[in-house]
């Protein structure tokens, strides 16, 4: 939920989430089907920070939305719940805009409903909604973890990767998830802030016209799994 890229491709767009949290959290649970969701589980909240749905929706959480807030000590929803209640509905962006989120923490929603891309942004008092090129590859840095320089520079090493790469597979988009930014442990993609906070697991979704498939990494276990998830037409 703290680094997320969108790399779309001929037939198929590939979501791709880090996932940065403390060493001490509970050990999310791998993806599975609840009702028409695929996702994995925050094994401590219950919500998510990636879904897919039977309708061809999916969405990716970063917590934070501009800048850097400070943590409040209760809120009032889970911002994984919040995915998942955004997810639920038949249009995800309509959701979002009329979603209760009074006293939610500021988080940001990558959302690619109906074959369009959206980024939804809730800043603590104010919902933002955009629609970013959807033919060019994108990345997002969570602000909670980035500062503005931080997250310009791993910018940068997204888009040199991309200048060797003119269609990059599932595959290596999951490397460089894995190894971009390496030389820089605090602050690389595969992050480890002396073993407190670090990248625990990732997670990527590959959308095509009919399915898709979620594969994770669990990457305190070296575990890995997959799953589809087809389709149902309107």
């Amino acid at each position: 939920m703290c680094t997320v890229t969108y790399v779309p491709g001929r037939d198929q767009v590939v979501l791709t989430s880090n996932r940065d949290e403390k060493a001490v959290r509970a050990k999310a649970l791998s993806p599975e089907f609840y009702g028409e969701l695929l996702y994995p589980k925050d094994a401590e909240k219950g919500g998510t920070w990636i879904a897919v749905h039977k309708n061809g929706n999916a969405s990716v959480l970063l917590n934070g939305a501009f800048v850097k807030h400070i943590a409040e000590p209760k809120h009032n929803k889970s911002r994984g719940i919040v995915l998942l209640n955004v997810m639920e509905a038949e249009y995800p962006v309509s959701q979002f805009e009329k979603e209760e989120l009074t006293n939610t923490e500021p988080f940001t929603l990558v959302i690619w409903q109906g074959r369009k891309l959206y980024e939804c942004i809730w800043d603590g008092s104010t919902r933002h909604t955009r629609m970013p090129d959807m033919q060019q590859p994108h990345i997002w840095s969570s602000v909670t973890l980035y500062g503005a320089e931080v997250v310009e520079r791993r910018r940068g090493w997204f888009y040199e990767w991309l200048q060797n790469k003119k269609t990059p597979t599932p595959d290596e988009i999951i490397h460089f998830h894995l190894f971009g930014g390496q030389a820089d442990a605090h602050n690389g993609f595969r992050m480890n802030r002396d073993g407190k906070m670090l990248t625990v697991s990732i997670t990527q979704v590959i959308c095509g016209q009919h399915s898709a498939s979620v594969h994770y990494f669990d990457l305190a276990d070296e575990s890995s799994s997959e799953k589809t998830i087809h389709f149902t037409p309107a």
